[in-house]
């Protein structure tokens, strides 16, 4: 994991380290695993700092939270390419990059959750509920 850097004086038992595609730990009960790191990217370059968004997912109390961060179309091509339907499916997902422009319609299909969690900001609103109902709609979520 990384290099460890010295703990913070409130974790005394804190470590850190660097997060990479595969990595899966658990803490109190609750899995958090790895599934995309900017790593996966290359060799494909990319101006967009967004597509180097880490995407994990926790697991905790028999559920599955996929977070996207900031992820686009790109990043979420390459993990539809790259990883099965069933590593992907969740049954909550935050929607990718606020939801303007993030992932595709395609990948929200086949992680298929029953919840969405959809951060935004006052001055973006107007747009993701668009978006939103014209994406949640014709997927059949929400």
């Amino acid at each position: 994991m990384g290099v460890n850097v010295p703990p913070r004086p409130l974790f005394p038992e804190g470590g850190y380290g660097n997060l990479h595609t595969g990595l899966g730990f658990t803490v109190a009960g609750i899995r958090v695993d790895v599934l995309y790191t900017q790593e996966d990217l290359l060799p494909t370059l990319t101006d967009d700092l967004n597509e180097t968004s880490t995407v994990i997912r926790v697991t905790a109390g028999g559920q599955r939270i996929l977070f996207l961060a900031d992820m686009g179309k790109l990043t979420a091509d390459r993990m539809l390419a790259d990883l099965p339907a069933s590593e992907l499916k969740s049954d909550i997902v935050q929607v990718a990059h606020h939801g303007y422009e993030g992932a595709s319609l395609k990948f929200y299909q086949t992680v298929n959750p029953e919840t969405l969690l959809w951060p935004m900001n006052i001055v973006g609103r107007r747009p993701v509920i668009r978006t939103c109902r014209r994406t949640c709609s014709a997927s059949g979520i929400g």
